[in-house]
C-alpha cells in the first residue's frame, strides 16, 4: 500500500514505485519534488535538479542511471565473468 500524506498535510513522501527504477533515478535527481520530500527534505542534495545534463547538476542523467542499476542490483556482469564465478570454462 502506498504511504501517501494524511489529508490536509504533506508529512511523507508517497512511496508508490518505491524501488523500481523510475522511482530512485527520481529520488537521486531531486528529492525536494512534491512527490518525495517536497519542502520537508533538509539533508539530501538534488544531483540533477535541473532535467538532462546541465552543467548546474551534480550528476549526470548517465551517472544516475547507473546508480540506480547498482541499487537494484541490476547491472550488466559480462558472460566471461559469469562463468568464471560459476567455475565454468571461458575457453
Amino acid at each position: 500500500m502506498p504511504h501517501l500524506p494524511r489529508k490536509g498535510g504533506d508529512s511523507a513522501p508517497d512511496l508508490t514505485g518505491w524501488g523500481t527504477h523510475e522511482w530512485i533515478v527520481g529520488m537521486i535527481g531531486n528529492p525536494k519534488q512534491k512527490r518525495y520530500y517536497g519542502e520537508n527534505n533538509d539533508r539530501m542534495p538534488a544531483f540533477a535538479k535541473n532535467p538532462g545534463d546541465s552543467s548546474d547538476n551534480i550528476l549526470r542523467a548517465q551517472n544516475i542511471e547507473l546508480i540506480a542499476k547498482w541499487l537494484r542490483g541490476d547491472w550488466y556482469e559480462p558472460a566471461q565473468a559469469s562463468a568464471k564465478s560459476e567455475g565454468q570454462s571461458t575457453k
